[in-house]
């Protein structure tokens, strides 16, 4: 059976077309086929790298290191001006200060040191001790009267906020030792003391001007001997005695007398020159007391 040219033509021509579509698609499935086998290895690989073998350690995992963090400057207190001196010369002392305007101000406290001086001339401090301590803002000065002793104190004043925080402060502040009071200038008293035998006994009768001093306690008498310390042979207290007998005297010895005057305290506040007399020449008598 014989075909028809024509129809052989259209099969070979259909034939044609067929392989050159099948040229044209071999690239992108090749491609297809590569990425498919891509990602099965991709996968097989990371399937391998999760399983570690046993016995194997694990990675740590890398620790974030921690910034050390910027130190915080220490808040100071801030200053506080104190001024302290004597106001006398004996034990007291003033200390004075500006009030504070800190709106975390809760209270003052004034402490207080002794200060001496080694036998090498170092100066030593003792432990502070407070002597003073207020809620009151408007408060600026206290008076300290136990500053006693030989030596100096040292003052220093601090602001403290309601939980004894201090935040404020002034410099130590020194204070001298007290000074002893002056001695006052005595008054002159005039004495005389004549020896002799009254009643026939050795006796020495002294007399002295009459006080007038507003802080009169009483006359003291005083005698010294060659050979022995100062004695107080009698404390009068009546204003107007003025006179004495001491029939406590020998014959042949020397004495020297003086009279001073005491105030309440225990001060002389007058005071005669001392006279000096020997006992006792016979046949002389004392004038009578």
């Amino acid at each position: 059976m014989q075909r028809h040219p024509r129809s052989v033509l259209a099969l070979i021509a259909s034939m044609a077309l067929a392989a050159v579509l099948a040229v044209a698609t071999l690239p992108a499935a090749a491609e297809r086929s590569a990425g498919t086998r891509s990602r099965h290895h991709h996968a097989k690989r990371a399937h391998f790298k999760a399983k570690p073998r046993p016995g194997a350690k694990r990675p740590e995992p890398k620790r974030e290191e921690k910034r050390p963090e910027p130190k915080r400057e220490e808040k100071r207190p801030q200053e506080t001006r104190l001024a302290c001196a004597r106001t006398d010369s004996t034990s007291t002392v003033t200390c004075r200060w500006a009030p504070s305007d800190d709106p975390a101000f809760a209270s003052y406290r004034l402490q207080r040191a002794a200060v001496e001086r080694t036998p090498s001339g170092e100066k030593r401090h003792g432990e502070p001790v407070t002597v003073f301590e207020s809620p009151d803002r408007s408060t600026s000065s206290f008076v300290d009267g136990t500053a006693t002793g030989d030596h100096g104190w040292m003052y220093r004043l601090t602001v403290r906020d309601a939980n004894g925080a201090v935040i404020a402060a002034s410099e130590p502040v020194g204070v001298r030792p007290s000074d002893p009071p002056p001695e006052a200038e005595h008054a002159a008293l005039r004495l005389a003391c004549i020896a002799g035998r009254p009643e026939g006994q050795p006796g020495v009768t002294c007399r002295w001007d009459r006080s007038d001093a507003p802080g009169f306690a009483a006359y003291r008498v005083m005698r010294k001997s060659a050979d022995a310390e100062p004695a107080v042979l009698a404390s009068i207290t009546d204003r107007d005695r003025t006179f004495h007998l001491d029939r406590t005297v020998e014959d042949g010895h020397s004495y020297a007398y003086a009279v001073q005057v005491m105030d309440g305290d225990g001060r002389v506040i007058a005071r005669s020159e001392p006279v000096r007399v020997t006992c006792c020449p016979s046949g002389e008598n004392a004038p009578a007391a």
